[in-house]
């Protein structure tokens, strides 16, 4: 790659099942063989009680049955605390790590963006209305790739899976809400620069894999 030195922030975004963890590996695996260093995170860049919390929150009503209805009132509370970690992120992150190559790549797995689309697809619009207050105080990611996949798709990888949680039921149980829960996360990512969509429906993890890096290598020559 020929390109200028320093951090490239690499978002990697998506509903569950369509291969976020699979493709965040396998690019760090790739550019690790190519001596850059690289850094994979989850959750909040910044570690705090309020994502803590939120996770917390969130985790106890999945454990509720599928069919039963989300509190509203709480998901405006855990939507609070995303919203408030999302802006500790940009206050108080910092591109820290050493590097020993002049070239660094920080790749999230996940960020507010699908927060916020969970909270629309339940109709729970507090989280979304807060997100646009504050939307240009956020991290901005360099790169930003969204994954897509059809339902069916996903319920053959839900067969793979050892635990379920309520978003995996509602694939098989509530359908629409899945496919409104696409619809608004693609709507957010489609707003964010550098913006490349994949689907994985009929796509290998390599034949994914290949497709990000070779937009990442391109989009980071000219940024």
């Amino acid at each position: 790659m020929n390109k200028k030195q320093g951090l490239y922030k690499i978002l990697i975004e998506g509903t569950n099942l369509v291969g976020k963890t699979t493709l965040v590996q396998g690019i760090q695996d790739l550019f690790k063989k190519k001596d850059y260093s690289v850094k994979t995170n989850k959750n909040a860049l910044v570690k705090n009680n309020f994502m803590d919390s939120a996770i917390e929150m969130a985790n106890k009503m999945l454990i509720y049955p599928s069919d039963s209805q989300l509190d509203s009132a709480e998901l405006e509370k855990i939507g609070g605390l995303f919203i408030l970690s999302a802006l500790i992120d940009q206050i108080y992150y910092e591109d820290d790590f050493d590097s020993k190559s002049d070239i660094s790549f920080l790749i999230q797995d996940s960020y507010i963006q699908r927060s916020v689309a969970y909270h629309m697809a339940h109709n729970s619009k507090c989280m979304y209305n807060l997100y646009e207050q504050v939307l240009d105080k956020l991290i901005k990611f360099d790169i930003n790739i969204y994954l897509e996949t059809d339902l069916n798709s996903k319920k053959n990888r839900l067969k793979q899976r050892d635990i379920i949680d309520r978003d995996d039921r509602e694939i098989i149980f509530q359908p629409q809400i899945i496919k409104n829960y696409d619809k608004w996360l693609e709507f957010l990512m489609e707003k964010e620069s550098n913006y490349l969509k994949i689907n994985t429906s009929n796509k290998t993890p390599h034949e994914v894999i290949n497709m990000a890096v070779d937009y990442i290598i391109k989009k980071v020559e000219v940024i």
